[in-house]
């Protein structure tokens, strides 16, 4: 209970050296709500809620970065983003200098090393970058000031300031993505306090500064969407004869069986089984569309981004990473 009474003071002693002025009037009105809401529905208190926030300042760079996000790229401008030699091999050095911590998340979980790794390569570049946007302002700005998602970053806001409350972190010490994502995994609030692990046993769900925490976390947030360990396919390069834009999944949810598709004109450059589920996607290419046919963990892949660009980027990655850590083994 001291333990808990002076990690809360430590997270309101904060000094109103600013104002939430400097935010929009319009924004500072849905701040007010805001806290009123924190206050009756969690308890925090609303005159120390203030004080933070006039420590947040108004930051639409974050606004303009959603207008403009890598995903709105086409397929051969994006993948060079993330698939690239430099990645390839910071992988392949990740996998050798954590051989037996990936082992044993493995193990655990079912999901493969080079999965792990290309995610967090594709998220931070092995935890390189996460990001130079403080937490607390960016969602401020997001949740007060930007209609179109509002609700969605209100309720990231919400769920940043209860993790702070319950892991003794320092709210306005929190840098992340321009999207408020945290750590090495790049965690939006409500997934860390959902999926994140402390497989370390040290008492604290670090995604910052632990590595097993860090595996673990991605691992269980793939297992809790669906992950399944048996399935090893999960991207069939395709072809078709004739029209196939009815086909077109833009979710990448397998829901057409392989014989189905099959006699619609599409066919896979593998042999599949008649009764595999599977999504046809069209990626944009230099000179013309990529078709393919995605299994179920590519699904679950983008469960974690709902991007069929950034799935098949963590897919490409992870072969590669593969490829190469077995060719040097």
């Amino acid at each position: 209970m001291q333990r808990l009474i002076a990690s809360i003071v430590l997270f309101f002693s904060v000094a109103a050296f600013a104002t939430a002025s400097e935010f929009p009037d319009s924004a500072k009105k849905a701040m007010n709500v805001f806290i009123e809401d924190m206050h009756t529905r969690h308890g925090f208190d609303a005159a120390q809620l203030r004080n933070l926030f006039a420590r947040a300042s108004w930051r639409p760079q974050v606004i303009r970065a959603h207008q403009r996000p890598a995903e709105s790229l086409p397929w051969f401008k994006y993948r060079p983003r993330f698939v690239a030699e430099k990645s390839v091999r910071g992988g392949v050095e990740f996998w050798e200098q954590n051989r037996d911590l990936l082992f044993r998340v493995t193990q655990r979980y079912g999901v493969p090393a080079e999965i792990l790794i290309a995610i967090i390569g594709v998220e931070t570049r092995y935890g390189a970058h996460t990001g130079g946007h403080p937490v607390l302002a960016t969602l401020a700005t997001l949740g007060f000031g930007y209609p179109r998602r509002s609700e969605f970053y209100s309720r990231q806001l919400e769920q940043f300031l209860l993790l702070c409350r319950d892991e003794g972190l320092q709210p306005l010490a929190l840098e992340g993505s321009y999207a408020g994502a945290l750590g090495v995994p790049q965690f939006i609030p409500s997934s860390y306090r959902d999926f994140s692990v402390d497989f370390d046993h040290d008492g604290v769900r670090d995604l910052f500064g632990s590595l097993g925490d860090v595996l673990a976390s991605v691992s269980n947030y793939l297992v809790r969407n669906g992950w399944d360990r048996e399935q090893t396919r999960r991207v069939t390069p395709a072809s078709a004869d004739g029209g196939y834009r009815e086909l077109l999944s833009a979710s990448g949810e397998p829901d057409h069986r392989v014989v189905e598709l099959r006699g619609r004109g599409i066919r896979a450059g593998q042999p599949l089984a008649d009764d595999d589920r599977v999504a046809l996607i069209a990626l944009e290419g230099e000179s013309r569309e990529q078709l393919y046919l995605v299994h179920h963990n590519f699904y679950v892949i983008t469960r974690y981004n709902h991007s069929l660009l950034y799935a098949m980027a963590v897919h490409q990655l992870a072969e590669r990473i593969r490829e190469e850590f077995q060719r040097s083994s």
